[in-house]
């Protein structure tokens, strides 16, 4: 195997990603990893090795707030920083979107991988950005969405309404802010716009962090989209907010039914 650091220029700002090739294929199948918050291109190397253990290339990135681009301010909780940090978590999840987008562009250039068999594989805060991300992406061919929700407001109310210290709730005004500026994070209509790509999602059962019940209204919508429409399962697992053994031989499956 061949690890190696790089950095992809975005528009106003550089992402540190860690790429990881297996021995033989000249051009592998590839999946492109995004962290959860609190996390970093490092804390998935577990992952990327037993991947690449099967024969595919990975690469991980830094999104916003993470490993080298974590700045004082974080990833923001209501409790340290007041209302105006709900409408931050969101315009995070909208760059760390952008930084997937940028990134997947520069690998797919580089002639490393095969790029019709690339996936995608986001954990908790980095599987909410890859809702979002993939809506329309036809570069990626399959993903596996680990411990996150796409229905973003919900999972929001329901962790404020268990967790107190995380502040107050957002007024009925900002809640119209972020549904103007942040609408295809937060509306599950928006499912039909990944219909065309096979999707496995990992929830756990007693997870505080990504509530189960948030998934709910987006998987039902998922199940009643019309066909032809690509693969979706959603698995639930006996867990709270951590990726399974389990999960990890769910998605690697995943991955090699539909990217090999």
């Amino acid at each position: 195997m061949q690890l190696t650091k790089h950095y992809v220029a975005a528009p106003d700002h550089r992402i540190p990603v860690m790429e990881l090739l297996p021995d033989g294929d000249d051009r592998p199948a590839a999946v492109v990893l995004c962290p959860g918050a609190g996390g970093d291109k490092y804390q998935v190397l577990e992952n990327m090795v037993r991947l690449s253990d099967r024969g595919f290339a990975t690469l991980s990135l830094d999104g916003p707030e993470l490993g080298e681009r974590r700045t004082e301010r974080g990833i923001p909780r209501a409790a340290n920083e007041g209302p105006a940090a709900h409408l931050r978590w969101f315009e995070i999840q909208l760059q760390y979107a952008r930084d997937f987008a940028s990134v997947l562009g520069w690998w797919l250039a580089s002639w490393r991988i095969d790029p019709g068999r690339v996936g995608a594989w986001g954990r908790s805060f980095g599987a909410n950005c890859l809702y979002f991300a993939l809506q329309n992406e036809r570069r990626v061919k399959a993903a596996a969405l680990v411990i996150g929700t796409p229905n973003n407001g919900e999972t929001l109310r329901l962790r404020i309404e268990r967790d107190p210290d995380r502040g107050p709730p957002p007024t009925p005004e900002m809640w119209d802010d972020i549904g103007r500026r942040f609408g295809p994070l937060t509306a599950i209509e928006n499912a039909a716009k990944l219909s065309h790509l096979p999707i496995l999602a990992c929830s756990g059962d007693k997870d505080p962090t990504m509530p189960l019940e948030a998934m709910v209204p987006f998987v039902e919508r998922m199940r009643r989209l019309p066909e032809p429409k690509a693969p979706f399962e959603h698995r639930v697992y006996d867990s709270e907010h951590w990726a399974t053994r389990e999960m990890e031989a769910d998605w690697i499956a995943w991955f090699r039914a539909h990217l090999t």
